[in-house]
Order: C-alpha cells, then structure tokens, then sequence
C-alpha cells in the first residue's frame, strides 16, 4: 500500500489528517495568563456528558434547558478551530480513550483554540444553557425553535479549564460501525484512501466552484470498499488544497452533515 503524501501545511494547521499514527499537533502554548487551573464554585456538582444528553432524550421536545442548577458537565476538547474548519463550536468526549458520549458546545465566540486546546478537560456551568440536538447530534447552546444555536459570547464565563491535558487516543472504528452512538467522538479509520477519480482530477477539498458551504468528498475503505464522506468547510485554510495521495490511517471527529441525511466525518 501506497504511503499517504502528508503536507506540511495539513501536518502544521489541522488536528487529525494525518493518515498516521498521530493523534494530535498541538504546536502552539495556551497563554500562561489563563492559569492552569479554574477552581469551581462551592457546591458545584460535576455531570457526565451523558447525563446532560438523557435530559433531552427525556424532554418533550427533544430540548432541556438547565435552571438554577448547580451542575457543571465535564469533558475532553477534541476540535480545534485553528485551521477554521471548525468555527464558534467545541466538540468534547467524556474520556480520552474509549469515550462512551460526545457534544458539541455552540458558543458565539471566534477562535476558541487559543483558551481550549485539543485535550484540555474543561468543566460548563450549565445554567442557561439548552441541550437539544443541531443537525442530528447533541449540541449544547440556546434554542432556537427546534434547534439549538450558539450561545452568546458571555457564556464562555461559564467554562471552567482544568489543569489536566489528555492525550486524546482515537477510537478505532470501520466504517459499517458508525452509528449515533459515536458522534462527537475522535474516531480512527484505517487504511483509507480519497477516490482515484478525485485525485486524478486534482479535485481539492472545499475549493470547487460546486462548494457552497462545505465541501463533501468520499473517501473509502482500500480493504472493503465502503465509503463515508469527508466534509471541510469552504472557510477552512486548506480548502483549496488537493486531496491528500495515497492511503492511510485518518483521525477525525464522526458527526452528520447539514441536512442530518449521511454521516460525515472532519478534522
């Protein structure tokens, strides 16, 4: 099998297309003035992520939103805005390694890198917040209508970094697996590879004129066949790159696409 040609564009800017056995390329510091630790308020509770998630699962409506609580989630940081192919979102896991529940935390908020970097455990004062689903996954926010939007910028108030910093390890996974249960999670694919047809046309990864907002390229399992679609937004900084050659390892974050209509996959 071919080795995968890694730019050191992607290497340096994106978290996890790697097509390696690399989990993360953190290589920028947090600034020393945020502290290492944010202590919690007297009486805080901490939560698991899916505890917050059964809350909506619970609700009629498919939203809950948390009153006068003193319960803070914890979880894992595994998205990175840096290369803007994330952007005003967080998407934790409960756990480093095997994680059993992910969300997206939407904050109104531009970067979020620079205070919460790929591994940090954080900890949400949820009062005020709603959890419901946006397209298809649970997303932490505000409602609106029947989905959840951004918070505005002052909750980011409410986010409380821990000293710790994970090494996060990917969850392996083939594409067949993929079910709901693993959304929002750091998953691994291997051997993996982006369509002949796309590389010998030199196709790039959101940067055609059919891209609107994102843009989807399947990329396929080289042992079975099966496929899942890539999805990088048109505002990522590798958007008008060509597709990476070869075949490899892929790390990257299970989610669903605009329309909640396919599973989509992004790094």
């Amino acid at each position: 099998m071919k080795a995968i040609n890694i730019s050191k564009f992607l290497l340096f800017a994106v978290l996890s297309l790697v097509f390696t056995a690399c989990v993360q390329d953190d290589d920028y510091d947090v600034p020393n003035s945020l502290g290492e630790e944010q202590p919690l308020p007297e009486g805080a509770q901490v939560i698991s992520i899916s505890a917050v998630t059964a809350q909506a699962d619970q609700s009629d409506g498919g939203q809950f939103t948390f009153e006068e609580t003193n319960d803070f989630m914890e979880g894992y940081v595994i998205s990175s805005d840096r290369a803007g192919n994330f952007f005003r979102e967080l998407i934790l896991q409960d756990k480093p390694e095997n994680p059993t529940a992910g969300i997206k935390v939407m904050l109104f908020v531009n970067p979020l890198y620079t205070s919460y970097e790929v591994g940090r455990k954080i900890r949400i004062d949820l009062n005020g917040f709603t959890v419901g689903t946006s397209n298809g996954v649970y997303s932490l926010g505000i409602p609106d209508g029947n989905f959840i939007d951004e918070a505005p910028a002052q909750f980011q108030d409410k986010i409380y970094r821990s000293a710790e910093v994970a090494q996060i390890v990917p969850l392996p996974l083939t594409i067949g697996e993929f079910s709901d249960e693993y959304e929002n999670m750091m998953i691994q694919l291997e051997n993996m590879q982006f369509t002949r047809g796309d590389i010998n046309n030199n196709v790039t990864y959101a940067g055609e004129s059919s891209d609107e907002f994102d843009g989807e390229r399947t990329i396929e399992s080289c042992e079975t066949g099966a496929s899942t679609t890539f999805s990088t937004s048109t505002f990522a900084d590798f958007a008008s790159l060509p597709l990476e050659t070869g075949s490899g390892t892929v790390n990257a974050i299970l989610s669903r696409n605009f329309e909640d209509s396919m599973f989509v996959i992004s790094v």
